[in-house]
């Protein structure tokens, strides 16, 4: 099989400067309370990317919102043995 060899060096960059900018400028809080689903929020307590104090800011804005913080986890949550058990949970409602 032949090697495909990208260089995204370019083009990197530049879409993370254009991911930031959408991220900065983006808010959509006020379309939370519009929501009208239930919602399981699951995450890590010392989660670097979503610290817990906006997390349960979000989560206090959306109806019906489940969340779930799992203590002295951070981003990687998905490996935690409780994740698939508590959305399982959730789903069986």
């Amino acid at each position: 099989m032949a090697k495909i060899k990208l260089d995204v060096s370019d083009t990197f960059s530049e879409d993370v400067l254009i991911e930031a900018k959408a991220e900065i400028e983006h808010d959509a809080t006020n379309k939370l309370g519009n929501i009208n689903v239930p919602v399981l929020m699951i995450c890590g307590d010392k989660d670097y990317y979503f610290p817990k104090e906006y997390v349960q800011e979000m989560a206090d804005l959306i109806p019906n919102c489940k969340l779930i913080f799992y203590s002295g986890k951070g981003h990687s949550i998905m490996r935690d043995k409780r994740f698939g058990l508590d959305i399982f949970d959730f789903i069986n409602q």
